[in-house]
């Protein structure tokens, strides 16, 4: 089973269950995934994250209730798993710029949110084939430390660069003592920060961000840094050519393109930022993004 299918499975779940209480666990289940790969492949191959879609799928339903039926609107809310009157209006006049019982008396159903087919995008994409291919290589576990912060989907945007343009220097030029690559410099994430790179936000859950260098051991080490342990891994490289903006996209690509139509798995490694002297070019600035695979 590829990824089409497995996230079409967990579309599929969240459409059975729109007037059902579940949990983002319970859909990442259905399409056999963790939940930390789930919210990365989601929101790449879907375009938006696990529960914008969710919220969107059921005001779109509930939209469509209010004109075809006779239902209450607080029966149409509660159904569709708002707890309270007020939090389903909020949510519906974000989406539709209009009241429930405005919604109802004009009787102008859009903008319309339809479930999504993978299946259709994966007949669709394959056609066109893989536009960006990557090196595969293998690594055995290493060593790495560096400065680490603690941050969450609505601080990172800011907390993550600012951590890079007060660490830049001392990572790059002075470099730690005991680098065994000197000049090269790795940004990982530890949690559910995918749907952060993404440009959506589905968790409020903290995770860590850690800017680091490669090293033999952990002796000596400043009290202030962080020292943790890369498992061995396969990884797929893409080298990204531009500035941040290209990352994204780029990102965008591998899990929701590149990804799904090939035979690899994500692995349970972390995925790897690697920044070198080519970072620093004016005209053409390259870094490359490590995938664990498997």
């Amino acid at each position: 089973m590829n990824y089409y299918q497995r996230i079409q499975q967990s579309i599929d779940f969240i459409e059975e269950n729109l007037k059902r209480k579940f949990s983002l666990e319970d859909a990442s289940r259905a399409a056999y995934c963790s939940l930390y790969h789930f919210h990365r492949i989601f929101s790449a191959m879907v375009g938006s994250s696990v529960k914008e879609y969710i919220r969107k799928r059921r005001l779109t339903q509930a939209a469509r209730e209010l004109i075809e039926t006779k239902k209450s609107i607080i029966q149409i809310a509660l159904e569709y798993q708002y707890e309270a009157p007020e939090g389903f209006t909020r949510a519906f006049k974000a989406l539709y710029k209009q009241s429930p019982s405005l919604f109802r008396k004009n009787k102008h159903f859009g903008p319309v949110y339809n479930k999504i087919n993978l299946l259709e995008l994966e007949r669709i994409q394959n056609k066109g084939g893989i536009k960006m291919q990557p090196k595969i290589i293998t690594r055995e576990s290493f060593k790495v430390t560096g400065y680490e912060i603690i941050t969450d989907h609505e601080k990172c945007k800011k907390d993550v660069p600012l951590l890079w343009d007060e660490k830049r220097k001392e990572m790059f030029e002075e470099k730690i003592q005991k680098a065994q690559v000197p000049g090269v410099v790795y940004g990982i994430c530890y949690g559910i920060c995918a749907s952060c790179c993404s440009g959506v936000s589905d968790s409020d859950e903290s995770f860590s961000y850690l800017i680091c260098s490669e090293v033999n051991d952990f002796e000596g080490l400043p009290e202030n840094y962080t020292a943790k342990t890369i498992p061995a891994s396969k990884y797929a490289v893409f080298t990204v050519t531009g500035g941040e903006e290209k990352m994204k996209k780029v990102s965008d690509y591998i899990y929701g393109t590149w990804l799904p139509n090939t035979n690899y798995e994500l692995a349970d490694s972390p995925e790897l930022e690697r920044y070198d002297s080519r970072w620093f070019s004016k005209d053409k600035p390259e870094m490359e993004l490590w995938i664990p695979v498997k």
